[in-house]
């Protein structure tokens, strides 16, 4: 009797993980023609649900819940792969094999509740990387692993610099541009740019990557 309640109280929940999620697809400017061909669901239908004329069976939620987890996951992996972010790199911030990235992309396969749960999980703590640039931090996606790697030997470059005030340690990156999906930007290395922001206090490099993709990361 306990799992048939908790298996109706599972199902009553997927109806409303697909409902709140159709409205934010909607929200976000997702005509009801395209979320009705995401959910498999009559365009009607989707019409009457976000009008609440209408509440959507617990065996159908499911369905339906399962199907948009899928949409959201491939929609965030192609926003990626569009910034110009490789199958690799994608791989390395979802925990994806490169295959399931390729075929995700290629609309060659489906992925499971699970599966996406956790490459949602990953995307979201692989926000990326601070990169300091002549306007201070960003946080960037960087679309290379020598891109991750420069990055770190930057914040290290830059913070040997203020240790000792030895340039040189600048000069090892100068000239040297990072990709990233915000764009491409160079380094800096001047030591009056660098030297300004320490002074405001706007130049926290304590925490120094050393270099690596996602999984690969290493920390002083």
């Amino acid at each position: 009797m306990q799992n048939v309640i908790t298996m109706q109280n599972e199902l009553t929940v997927s109806s409303h993980t697909a409902l709140d999620s159709i409205r934010q697809l909607s929200a976000s400017g997702l005509s009801q023609r395209k979320i009705a061909e995401v959910t498999g669901l009559g365009k009607s239908t989707i019409n009457d649900l976000l009008k609440g004329r209408y509440a959507i069976s617990s065996a159908r939620g499911e369905t339906v819940a399962t199907k948009l987890t899928h949409y959201k996951v491939v929609q965030k992996l192609s926003n990626l792969h569009s910034q110009g972010l490789s199958v690799r790199g994608i791989a390395s911030l979802s925990g994806l094999a490169r295959t399931t990235v390729h075929n995700l992309l290629t609309g060659k396969r489906k992925i499971s509740p699970a599966m996406a749960d956790k490459a949602v999980e990953n995307l979201s703590s692989n926000q990326g990387i601070r990169l300091f640039t002549s306007d201070g931090f960003l946080t960037v996606i960087p679309l290379r692993a020598s891109d991750w790697s420069l990055i770190g030997k930057h914040d290290n470059a830059m913070k040997r610099y203020l240790d000792t005030g030895n340039p040189s340690f600048l000069q090892k990156v100068a000239g040297k541009t990072v990709k990233t999906t915000a764009g491409e930007f160079q380094l800096v290395t001047d030591p009056n740019v660098i030297k300004r922001f320490a002074r405001q206090g706007a130049l926290d490099i304590d925490d120094v990557v050393i270099g690596g993709s996602p999984g690969q990361k290493k920390r002083r």
